[in-house]
Formats: structure tokens, C-alpha cells, sequence
């Protein structure tokens, strides 16, 4: 496995070198010891690249709570870093006033303040984003996810600065570019908001790159054709970045990019070079930041070299872990066997072990990474659907702070249309305490005066009207019905029964549902039902001695006027 130096180590995962620095001696887990391990070699430190992703697996694990609180402590150093990841504004809309680390998944769903977790938002973003979590949501989960995407690869372009500027500086005109093609085709006002939010921070981005790349061109080091032309440019896209970053609108913005993206592409193609086939000119593959096998992150091959492209001939095949989605549980884990670059040799195909991966399924959700009906993030796993062997061997599910919800019992819904509980919010478990803490009395739940509780009304057994089938109403709702206030009356054609006639069929007016609106009351005339009494039972339903069901109407004593009329012609 290979040795990663700090900068190469961040890149990696997406965290800052800060960051990294402190996790080499310090666990931000409460009363945990696991510091991200180290070596240091002619006094600079390498970090292995299989512990540097298990830490990180670490990290996205569940948080021990502090007894006494209800959320594991939010480390500064990491508060830090999720800020510097933002540059400080919030991920969405990018304003810096008053912002707040929030949760992408709820501290309730996993008690998880790793990195990979957290966001920052403005206060009004935020609070847009936790009302997501219910019915009336204002910012959807995909939106903050696509956020947080873009952030991570932002900074995994802006770290390679200290690898190669002229490269980190062409990277970031390439995200530009891709961020231009998606505000093309994007008609969602949030995603697109998130997109011009970070495209205005690449342009600054750009301009600082920029001064980097000419100032390592002045300096003895080795750079491609390439390289050298595009640091000749660079204070030129300094200049437009300058202005793109400048500007109030996004129109301005998008004109000042598309400039950007023009300037660094003539010299490109003046050079013979056209955009690299295998990895669509993105120059990286994945969600690991590694550099595309072809053109080995430069973006761009020469035209012979892409005429000659063939995809078979790429040693990758898709991992056979993830199958080629780079990430696995539901948190967006990177996957443990491909580092979340999606491919792997052939080689490492064929020697793909799932029991040499350190690795299991969850013993507390089998694996699925939620739990109860409202589909919350497992407890324990967090959401990764995996944990670490040593974890699992040390699993107890008597430790687990789960038992039953007693309002439910553990179905996580109440009612006939099967809402969720109103105490576990449909996740079946509660904590003890608030198992303890329970009290039916406290409920604003009383039993539905309309429906006596059973959630449903008439013959058919429909919803109630007044309840919706939730068998229970609030202390409110309870004091204001009023019977009178309810449209509905005993149905004028059944008088309230729901059936007719001797085998008890339902209604044709009210279909068994015994009651109708008033409106429809007052529209009733027998004239226009299509029934008529049976000319066989003469509408007793019956015939003979012993009471047979009459064989015209089916013992529902009428019959259909075009049947009662075939009859009569047949017969009288």
C-alpha cells in the first residue's frame, strides 16, 4: 500500500493538511484514543494510504455521547475545517454573514460529526434544510449533497497547488468548465445557486493559482509544453477570473468564465492537444481524486495520442465492491476496495476478497444502514451499511441506547392510513430515557369523535371524514367537532343503512358508504337510479314458500331497468 505524503493525503480524502495535522494527535471522539497514524521519514510524515481511509471510515462511524447530552461534542479543528472548506461562506448561497456547521445528516440519525458529515450555511439555509427533513421542505438533501460535492472537489483541485500550480490552476479552469456545461441544462433555481456560488469562488481561486503558476515557472523545475504556455497566459486569466469574480450578476459571471475557459483552451488546441477521451477532459476519475490512466491529469492528450485511444486497451475494469459507483453505504463512504476511483486493474479484479477487507455488515441493521419505517440512519453504523471487523466482534445490542417505542410498540405508525408515530417519528425505537419519559397523558391524541377511533366510517369501511383515517385528532380538533358542521347526512335512498334489499348489496346512491354531502342529498330523485322492484319477487327479494333467493335480482329485491323491461317482454 502506498505511502501518501500530507498533501497527497489530503487530496485523498478531502480534508485540509491542518486538519490531518490534528488528527495525528488528537481522537475528537469523546473519552476515544485512535489518532490517525503517521511516519516520518527525513522529518516529513507519510501516512499509509489503507489507515488513512480507515480513519476516515472512523471518523463517519457513530460518536460517543457524553453522558448527560444528547449530541457527541463538535470539535473546533473540524468545525474549522468544514468552514475553510466554504471559504467561509455559506455552501449554497455563499453568503459569509453569521454562517453555522450544520449536520447533512441529522445528529439524531448517526451522532456522527466527522467531516464528511458536516456543511456550513447561512442561519436561513440551515434552517431551510432541517425543515427538509419533514413534509414542508424547503431545501432538499440532493441539494446539500451537491454542495458538499463540489466543495470536496474544489479544495482536492486547490490542494494540488502545492503539487503542480500550472496543473492545479488548468484543473480548476476544467471545473469551471463543467459547472458552465451544467448551468446550461440545470432549471432548478437551489442547484443552480449552488453552482454559480462555486464558480465564483473557483474564478478567485483561479486568479491565486495563477500568480502561483508564474511564479514557479521562474524557478529551475521541470513543466510540460503545456505547463510553460499556460503560465505565459496566466496573468491574462488572472485578469478575466478578476473580473468574473467581480461582478454582482450571473450573467457577468458566466461571461467573465466562459472567457476563462476560451483563453486556456486556444493554447491547448494551438499545441495540437485535444481533451483527454478516456476521462472527458476532467483530468481525474471517481470520487478519490486520482489522476485519469490516460492522460495522467493533464486533461488533454496530443491528436495522435487520442486518435490512437482504446478503451480496452486501459488496464480498468469497474470494482467488483461497488460495481462502479465509487461509494458505498448511504453516507457516500468511499469504497474500501477502489478508494472511490470506481475502476481497479484487472488483476485486482480477479484477487478482489471481501474477507480480506476490513470490513462487515453492520450487526445492529444487517447491513441496510437504516432503521425503522421513517428510513433513519442506523444507529451504529451510521449509515455505512459497514463497520470495521473489530467493532463488529465488540458489538453488544444491550449497549445500544434502543428500545421499543412505547406509543407505537415498535411499528413506528398509528391510524388505518398508517401515519408515523407521533413520539418515535416513525423510526419504531426511541432512547430509554425517552421510553421512561413517556407519558400517554402528555399525547394530544384523543380518539376521533366522528369515527369513535376506528379511523374509518359506512359499509365499504372508507376513511373517516373528519379524522382522514387517523383514528385520533388533537385536543383542538376534539373540542371544535361539531356533528352539524360535518357535510354529511344519512343517505336519502338507503336512509342511512348503506344496503338494499334482502342480500344486502351496497347502495347505488351512497355505495355502502351510508352517508352523502348535502348538495348531494338535495340532488337525490329515486327517478334517476337505474332500479327498479324486481317484476319476478315483486321486490321482496324472495320467492316460494321457503324464502328461495329470488334468481332475477340476486335477493337485492331491484333490478336494473333494462333488465326489469327484458324480463317483463320474455315472461308477461
Amino acid at each position: 500500500m502506498a505511502l501518501l505524503s500530507l498533501i497527497e493525503s489530503a487530496v485523498k480524502v478531502g480534508y485540509s493538511i491542518k486538519l490531518l495535522q490534528y488528527l495525528m494527535k488528537e481522537c475528537p471522539k469523546h473519552k476515544e484514543s485512535r489518532v490517525l497514524p503517521c511516519r516520518v521519514i527525513d522529518g516529513d510524515p507519510f501516512i499509509e494510504e489503507k489507515e488513512l481511509l480507515a480513519y476516515q471510515r472512523y471518523l463517519n462511524e457513530r460518536w460517543p455521547i457524553p453522558n448527560g447530552k444528547t449530541r457527541p461534542p463538535m470539535r473546533k479543528a473540524i468545525a474549522d475545517d468544514v468552514k475553510s472548506e466554504s471559504h467561509y461562506g455559506c455552501a449554497i448561497c455563499g453568503n459569509g454573514n453569521h454562517g453555522e456547521v450544520a449536520h447533512i445528516h441529522a445528529a439524531a440519525d448517526g451522532a456522527c460529526n466527522g467531516p464528511d458529515n458536516l456543511i456550513y450555511l447561512c442561519p436561513n439555509h440551515h434552517t431551510a434544510y432541517d425543515y427538509g427533513h419533514k413534509v414542508a421542505a424547503n431545501i432538499r438533501r440532493e441539494v446539500v449533497d451537491a454542495a458538499k460535492t463540489m466543495k470536496r472537489d474544489s479544495r482536492r483541485r486547490i490542494l494540488r497547488h502545492e503539487l503542480n500550480a500550472a496543473k492545479a490552476m488548468f484543473g480548476l479552469i476544467q471545473r469551471i468548465k463543467k459547472i458552465l456545461d451544467q448551468l446550461g441544462k440545470e432549471k432548478e433555481l437551489d442547484l443552480r445557486e449552488v453552482g454559480v456560488t462555486e464558480m465564483r469562488l473557483l474564478m478567485a481561486e483561479v486568479t491565486n493559482a495563477s500568480v502561483k503558476a508564474s511564479e514557479a515557472a521562474q524557478k529551475d523545475q521541470d513543466h510540460t509544453e503545456v505547463e510553460l504556455e499556460l503560465t505565459k497566459i496566466a496573468p491574462k486569466i488572472a485578469a478575466l477570473a478578476g473580473i468574473g469574480e467581480a461582478s454582482t450578476s450571473e450573467s457577468g459571471l458566466r461571461e467573465a468564465a466562459t472567457e476563462v475557459v476560451a483563453v486556456s483552451n486556444k493554447v491547448i488546441i494551438d499545441l495540437g492537444e485535444i481533451e483527454c477521451p478516456h476521462c472527458e477532459g476532467a483530468g481525474q476519475y471517481g470520487m478519490g481524486g486520482s489522476y485519469c490512466s490516460f492522460c495522467g491529469g493533464s486533461c488533454y492528450v496530443s491528436t495522435d495520442l487520442a486518435e490512437g485511444y482504446d478503451p480496452n486497451d486501459i488496464d480498468e475494469v469497474a470494482c467488483p465492491r461497488c460495481e462502479g459507483h465509487c461509494q458505498t453505504g448511504w453516507v457516500g463512504d468511499l469504497c474500501a476496495y477502489c478508494k472511490g476511483d470506481g475502476y481497479v486493474t484487472t488483476d485486482e479484479a480477479d484477487d478482489y476478497d471481501p474477507e480480506e477487507i476490513d470490513e462487515i455488515e453492520c450487526p445492529h441493521c444487517e447491513g441496510s444502514g437504516k432503521m425503522g419505517l421513517a428510513g433513519s440512519l442506523c444507529s451504529v453504523c451510521g449509515g455505512s451499511c459497514f463497520v470495521r471487523r473489530e467493532f463488529a466482534a465488540s458489538y453488544d445490542e444491550a449497549e445500544i441506547d434502543e428500545v421499543a417505542c412505547p406509543k407505537c410498540d415498535g411499528s413506528g405508525t398509528m391510524g388505518r392510513v398508517g401515519s408515523y408515530c407521533s413520539y418515535c417519528k416513525g423510526d419504531c425505537c426511541v432512547s430509554r430515557e425517552e421510553f421512561d419519559a413517556y407519558d400517554p397523558e402528555d399525547d394530544d391524541e384523543f380518539d376521533c369523535p366522528r369515527c369513535n377511533g376506528s379511523g374509518l366510517t359506512g359499509l365499504v369501511g372508507s376513511f373517516c371524514s373528519y379524522c382522514k383515517g387517523e383514528c385520533v385528532v388533537s385536543k383542538e380538533e376534539l373540542d371544535d367537532y361539531d356533528h352539524e358542521k360535518i357535510d354529511e347526512v344519512d343517505c336519502p335512498h338507503c336512509e342511512g343503512a348503506g344496503q338494499t334489499g334482502w342480500a344486502g348489496s351496497y347502495c347505488r346512491y351512497c355505495k355502502g358508504e351510508c352517508v352523502v354531502s348535502q348538495s348531494k342529498f338535495d340532488d337525490y330523485s329515486p327517478e334517476e337510479i337505474d332500479e327498479e322492484a324486481c317484476p319476478r319477487c315483486g321486490g321482496s327479494g324472495q320467492t316460494g314458500l321457503v324464502g328461495d333467493t329470488c334468481k332475477l335480482c340476486k335477493g337485492e329485491c331491484s333490478v336494473s331497468r333494462a333488465t326489469a323491461e327484458a324480463y317483463r317482454e320474455k315472461y308477461c
